[in-house]
Formats: C-alpha cells, structure tokens, sequence
C-alpha cells in the first residue's frame, strides 16, 4: 500500500521531455483539471506499484505557480532507481499516477531579506529553477545571485532558459562551476568544485543575503562551512535535502 496521506490526489502525466543525457522533465495536471497550489521551493511524493512493491518518492516541483499547465518535476536517471527508472521508461502520456500535494518548508516566503543567494548542484537546482521563475514572471524585485555547480555545461539543466532569465531580469547574476569541464574563461564559468575564493568572487556580500542551498549532503556541507567562514548568519541560512532515492 501506498504511504501517502489522505490528501493524495490524481495526476495525469501531459507531457515528458528530455532536458540532458539522463534527465527528464516531466509535466503534471490535475485529472480533475483543478489547479494545483504550491509555494516555489516545495515538492510532492508520487506513489506507484513497480513489479508488486509499492513506492513513494519525493521530488521537487520546478515550474512556478504562475505556470497554468499545471506542474513540472525533473528526474534523474539512477543506477537501481525503481522510481526514477520507471518514471522515465514506463509513465507514459495520458498515465495515471498517486500523488500528494505539495509539502515542505524550503521556500521564499522564509525569506526576509531583498538580496538572495541561491546555491545548487546537479538536479537540486529543480527547487531553485521554480523560485527563479517565480520572481522573474512575478516582477519581484529581490537582487538575486545565482550559481550553480555541474559535472560538464552539457549536464546544466535548463541552461538556456537559465541564459536567457539572466538577460531579461535586471537583479539576476548567474554563474556556474565545471568539476569535469574545462570552463570557459571568458565567461560566467569556473573550473573546479566550489571552494571559498570562488564564493567570495561570485558574491562579495554574503552576510546581507538570505541563502538557500540545495544539492548533494556533501555539497551543501562543503557550502554552509564556506559561507559560515564567510560571516554568514545561520538563520539566513536554508537547505533542502536531495539525496536521490532509488
């Protein structure tokens, strides 16, 4: 039986596409054609029986609430991931899936502070993705730092409309870090994990910025350590978890 509570909801699957090698975006609706209400940030626990064992995992909503074709998750292809796996080779279009609705406390509405700094890498960048969007096509007027660490610029989800955000939204700088990719030095790349003189030239005034971090616990450790030796206050600090599940 499934885990879910009893405010589990039915979605149809509307759309999938290929965002890199082994990520998918996924598009959800509403089978009642009801709109779908969540806060930038926040996620919801699909459930499915794969070969007679029931499965629920979580993952994060990436479009905005201002999106009205209902909602977009990002998957990532795992070795031995039941879910994942069969979220990418088995749901198909017009699929039914168990859902619940959208839960979890790493949003903006924690955020008090009119400078943002938003931290990710690899597919924790899907919690941040919604908050970009959210700002950009609700006109909010935060000053937005973003960056992002990636393996190769090929494995950047959502690159372009990333680009693209950062040339339409006067507040936003973006930024990316390659740790198996030369960077390009003539632009917003680096070469390397993150590491403390990187922080310090991509943002020079953390402790004025509410921070929000999402990525592998190893990650975000190696993070909240640089920006804590960086004066950074900790209750302008957040994190979500994002450890994949299989």
């Amino acid at each position: 039986m499934s885990q879910l509570s009893n405010k589990a909801i039915s979605l149809i699957c509307v759309e999938k596409r290929r965002a890199t090698e082994d990520v998918i975006v996924i598009t959800l609706a509403h089978q009642q054609k009801q709109v779908i209400a969540f806060s930038p940030g926040q996620y919801i626990t699909l459930s499915a029986t794969i070969e007679g064992k029931a499965y629920d995992r979580c993952y994060t909503i990436s479009s905005c609430p201002e999106q009205s074709e209902g909602i977009e998750i990002i998957v990532k292809r795992v070795s031995q991931g039941a879910m994942s796996n069969w979220l990418l080779d088995q749901l198909g279009v017009g699929d039914i899936i168990q859902a619940s609705e959208a839960c979890g406390q790493f949003h903006l509405a924690r955020s008090n502070k009119p400078k943002l700094l938003l931290l990710s890498a690899g597919v924790g960048v899907t919690p941040l993705l919604s908050m970009l969007r959210h700002i950009a096509k609700s006109h909010l007027s935060y000053e937005v730092i973003f960056h992002h660490s990636a393996k190769t610029f090929r494995d950047i989800i959502a690159a372009d409309e990333l680009s693209a955000l950062g040339d339409q939204y006067p507040h936003l700088t973006i930024s990316y870090n390659l740790t198996r990719e030369r960077a390009n030095s003539n632009s917003n790349q680096y070469s390397g994990h993150i590491c403390d003189q990187m922080l310090q030239r991509i943002c020079t005034d953390v402790p004025q910025r509410d921070v929000f971090v999402c990525g592998p616990n190893s990650y975000m450790e190696r993070v909240q350590q640089i920006l804590t030796k960086q004066g950074l206050p900790s209750n302008q600090y957040f994190q979500e978890d994002f450890e994949i599940a299989p």
